[in-house]
């Protein structure tokens, strides 16, 4: 597809499966590569003048990034995203982008900075309606909540994204989520809880 589109010099399709193969890359586990592709396909999307393709790139490159423990280079990319989609009016995307810097500020250890994002990734999910990264969000809180040493705090954000997760048959967020309750459980001293989780994780 790649040659294809580099044959026909059509750089709108190239941009495109340069994002595709990135995303493949990325879900095997083949971050180095996952980050070429995406950045060559931002960069045929500024070249082009695509600013919605260059967004959703951004966020992609942000989430590679952030595995790839490159957590101020993911933050500017989530903010490089954030501004396109605040621009465009997205309160979906705009939820999704204050997650994701919300969750990069918690593993850079940022507690003040991963709540504001949160807590603003909540009020923008619950306005536009939406319900797909709800697991997702409640877990981080859970994480802040433990870093914290907020136990019972931690525990109802995990019970809420579980609650979620089952609800929604999202089950790779379930299991997440259960791994998380687990390293509430063990904080807690119940070890048995914990292994059962972890377990059913």
């Amino acid at each position: 597809c790649l040659a294809s589109y580099e044959q026909l010099k059509d750089l709108a399709g190239l941009a495109d499966a340069h994002n595709g193969m990135a995303n493949i890359c990325f879900e095997l586990g083949r971050l180095a590569e996952a980050r070429q592709h995406y950045e060559a396909g931002a960069a045929i999307k500024r070249d082009i003048g695509d600013v919605y393709g260059q967004a959703m790139i951004a966020n992609n490159l942000g989430n590679t990034l952030k595995l790839q423990d490159e957590v101020d280079e993911a933050i500017t990319q989530y903010g490089r995203s954030l501004a396109i989609f605040e621009q465009l009016g997205s309160l979906y995307a705009t939820g999704v982008l204050h997650m994701n810097l919300g969750a990069t500020h918690l593993q850079r250890g940022d507690l003040p900075s991963a709540e504001a994002s949160l807590r603003r990734s909540a009020e923008l999910y619950n306005q536009a309606g939406a319900e797909d990264f709800l697991p997702e969000l409640e877990r981080y809180l859970a994480e802040l909540h433990l870093r914290r040493n907020d136990l019972p705090k931690a525990r109802l954000a995990g019970e809420l994204s579980l609650e979620t997760a089952l609800r929604l048959e999202a089950r790779a967020e379930e299991g997440m989520t259960r791994r998380v309750l687990a390293q509430i459980m063990i904080r807690d001293g119940d070890q048995a809880g914990a292994w059962d989780e972890l377990a059913r994780s």
